[in-house]
């Protein structure tokens, strides 16, 4: 991530980070701090991961929410199902270019011996791909599971 971060400052870019602490001790807050690179604004709010980890999101989401609403930002890159939701939400409202990043697929991460749960899984990322203006895969498996999405696709 540090040389993603690195190669978009070198274009000119201002980076803010939100991510999720949910190894530590806290019920509920959050950190700023500046970088060399990069701000990062932390949630922290220990949580499961895994399949336990589905009653958290919704804080997720609303901790994500707020930040874009009230940060100013030209683009979001959103990394992961979890991040999403909230980036289009905010790119929606702030009429703002929204970029996805696939690294790997949620689903999988939740349940990966259901189908049935996967395909609806995979069938929430589909149609989130179809309301933002790029998708970054990191393989061609990715691009035959998530084919059919009218939308720039980046390998």
């Amino acid at each position: 991530m540090i040389k993603l971060l690195k190669m978009l400052q070198s274009e000119g870019y201002r980076i803010t980070y939100l991510g999720w602490d949910r190894k530590c001790s806290s019920l509920f807050s959050y950190r700023q701090m500046e970088h060399n690179y990069y701000r990062d604004v932390i949630m922290l709010a220990r949580a499961p991961f895994g399949f336990r980890s589905l009653p958290f999101l919704p804080f997720w989401w609303l901790f994500t929410s707020i930040c874009l609403l009230r940060l100013k930002w030209d683009v979001v890159h959103a990394l992961n199902c979890p991040s999403i939701i909230p980036a289009i939400i905010a790119a929606k409202l702030k009429n703002k270019p929204v970029i996805y990043d696939v690294e790997d697929t949620y689903i999988d991460q939740l349940v990966p011996s259901l189908n049935f749960l996967r395909s609806i899984g995979i069938s929430i990322e589909k149609l989130c791909m179809k309301l933002v203006d790029a998708v970054i895969l990191v393989d061609n498996m990715q691009v035959e599971e998530f084919s059919a999405i009218p939308i720039p696709i980046l390998l």
